[in-house]
């Protein structure tokens, strides 16, 4: 197995649980939902995958730079990330292999809302869209803590028997996934890895 460190990094969690459950409180009062199409960064057929398991409403993809949930915005602040998503995911879905589009999305941090993370669905890194077993997995489980995700890595989310959510910090253009783990260890944010 490669160096998880590669693929994804635990963070050390500044949210709160009172927040957490503001987190899903406004993710129930969102009513428009965008789902992004990942054009030029997998195959077509795994983009017309995920599509289609976004259109149908497996997983849900939000993005706002909205002033109308100012917690949102500060916890974009508190990390020095650039916009806030939240992605649901029902029960007995997945999210298809694939790499996000490197020319904007290169890297975020994924806080699990619920299930626990000891429940949280792993996501699975490879190497190439062949690949069969994973070359890393973030196990939230055993981490259990919100993690730094490289997208630009193909990546899984895996099935599970419950409907999951998950608050997401975005980091945008010129931060790619190594600049953003340096300055997040020399900010103290990152936890020791596993």
């Amino acid at each position: 197995m490669a160096r998880s460190i590669n693929y994804f990094h635990p963070v050390v969690d500044l949210i709160t649980s009172d927040e957490r459950l503001k987190l899903i409180e406004i993710f129930n009062d969102i009513d428009e939902f965008r789902y992004l199409k990942p054009e030029g960064s997998v195959s077509r057929r795994a983009s017309n995958k995920i599509s289609a398991d976004l259109k149908h409403g497996d997983a849900k993809f939000t993005e706002t730079y909205s002033d109308k949930y100012p917690l949102c915005n500060e916890l974009v602040e508190r990390y020095n990330g650039s916009i806030w998503t939240f992605l649901h995911v029902k029960a007995g879905k997945s999210i298809w292999r694939h790499a996000d589009y490197k020319q904007t999305r290169k890297c975020c941090i994924t806080f699990p809302l619920y299930p626990d993370y000891s429940e949280y669905a792993n996501t699975n890194f490879y190497d190439d869209l062949t690949q069969e077993e994973p070359s890393a997995y973030l196990n939230y489980g055993v981490v259990r803590s919100p993690a730094l995700i490289n997208v630009n890595k193909f990546h899984a989310v895996e099935k599970s028997t419950k409907d999951r959510l998950a608050f997401q910090i975005q980091f945008f253009h010129t931060s790619d996934y190594k600049t953003v783990r340096r300055q997040m260890q020399m900010n103290k944010l990152l936890t020791a890895s596993v």
